[in-house]
């Protein structure tokens, strides 16, 4: 090695050895920044990590709040339906009730007047005529040699055909009681003809009849009724519907 060549690796490493803690300073201040840098990261990462745990907190208190409005709503909704349907069904029989009131408001004031004098039977509704027909006998004629008097009293049967048995109506203490008729054939059914109506006693409204000479032979009084009077008298008239009778003056009597 040259003296030159010596010298100039003397003087490198002076200069190395001076630059040395230079260095180290210099790393060391990196050092330190980054490790400050950590520090804040890391800060930041509690504090977020923090945040997001109340976030959560919150979202799930809300979730349990959204959850219970949902339940008591559906609760609620389901009353409501409830309720609706209880309504309903109440209202269907409050319709029910109101038609069977009317039913029997109807059959309590609905009655037949006969009128001897003029030859009429009128429908009455609340002691007002309604509608009135022509009979052909004002007063209650007897067929088939039947004793007493035609009297008034209530509809005890309906039928559109007379059936063989007549149905049975009596009132004791209070209470009714009331056969059925029963069907079948017989001179009964030939006689009446059509639109039946049985009243207490011997008094039978009815439509005319095709054999008169039964008609004539049945014991029972009658008034003459046409198809069509029978017809609307049946229709109108009820189970129980009274028919009233007056007596007629001598003087007042038709044939």
């Amino acid at each position: 090695m040259t003296p030159e060549t010596e010298a100039r690796l003397r003087a490198a490493c002076g200069v190395v050895l001076l630059a040395a803690p230079m260095l180290l300073l210099v790393i060391g201040f990196k050092a330190c920044g980054q490790a400050a840098s950590l520090a804040e990261l890391r800060s930041e990462l509690a504090v977020s990590a923090l945040m997001a745990e109340q976030a959560l907190a919150e979202n799930q208190a809300a979730l349990q709040l959204k959850t219970q409005d949902t339940d008591r709503l559906r609760g609620e909704l389901a009353g409501l339906a409830k309720s609706k349907v209880d309504a309903y069904a109440s209202n269907i029989s409050l319709q029910e009730e109101k038609r069977l009131l009317e039913k029997q408001k109807d059959i309590l004031t609905t009655s037949l007047l006969l009128d001897p004098v003029a030859n009429r039977i009128s429908l009455m509704r609340d002691s007002q005529a309604a509608r009135g027909f022509a009979v052909a006998y004002g007063v209650p004629q007897a067929f088939g040699n039947i004793p007493g008097a035609a009297a008034g009293g209530r509809i005890v049967s309906k039928e559109r055909f007379a059936a063989p048995n007549r149905s049975k109506y009596e009132e004791k203490n209070g209470s009714i009681d009331w056969e059925p008729m029963q069907e079948g054939d017989s001179a009964r059914t030939s006689a009446l003809g059509e639109y039946v109506l049985f009243v207490q006693g011997n008094l039978i409204l009815h439509g005319p009849t095709k054999l008169k000479a039964i008609h004539d032979a049945y014991p029972h009084f009658c008034l003459g009724l046409t198809q069509d009077t029978a017809k609307s008298l049946y229709n109108a008239a009820f189970i129980g519907t009274r028919i009233a009778v007056p007596p007629v003056p001598k003087s007042a009597a038709k044939p």
